[in-house]
């Protein structure tokens, strides 16, 4: 494997987290149980490209009939995001927060990661009963995510 996998699973080791590594992938897959929902998590290097990328998918999909009201949830969390976007698949509804970093000539390094990884969780966990209230309490995006954003 790479130098940019490798450091990954050594992380999630020290870490003592349980995860499934997938190393045809250069991935692991991990589920974080937050304080409003368990999301499944998979993280990624891309050695080449020299990227690490990380997603928190959201336990639920967007149905159908609700998809253009989540695709503009998204759109309006992430007008305001710094770091990281949230992703929503038009074709399936699913959801999912993603933090990456192209890494160029820069140090890959465990404080890096630990940091992409907790800013996608806390963020994906943020935001996640805002995408509840949109699809079962019948608010609209700008209502849903004016409730989590307390504005």
């Amino acid at each position: 494997m790479g130098r940019l996998y490798d450091t990954l699973v050594m992380f999630l080791q020290e870490e003592d987290w349980k995860f499934t590594p997938m190393p045809r992938e250069t991935a692991a897959l991990m589920t974080f149980n937050c304080e409003n929902a368990s999301f499944l998590c998979y993280a990624r290097v891309r050695e080449e490209q020299q990227q690490v990328i990380f997603y928190a998918i959201y336990p639920l999909r967007a149905p159908a009939d609700r998809r253009a009201e989540a695709a503009e949830f998204v759109a309006r969390v992430n007008y305001g995001l710094a770091l990281g976007n949230l992703e929503l698949d038009m074709e399936d509804g699913e959801m999912r927060f993603k933090m990456s970093a192209d890494l160029g000539a820069a140090q890959f390094s465990l404080t890096l990661l630990r940091s992409l990884m907790q800013i996608g969780i806390a963020t994906a966990d943020r935001y996640y009963p805002g995408y509840l209230a949109l699809l079962y309490k019948d608010l609209t995006p700008r209502e849903a995510v004016a409730q989590v954003e307390g504005t």
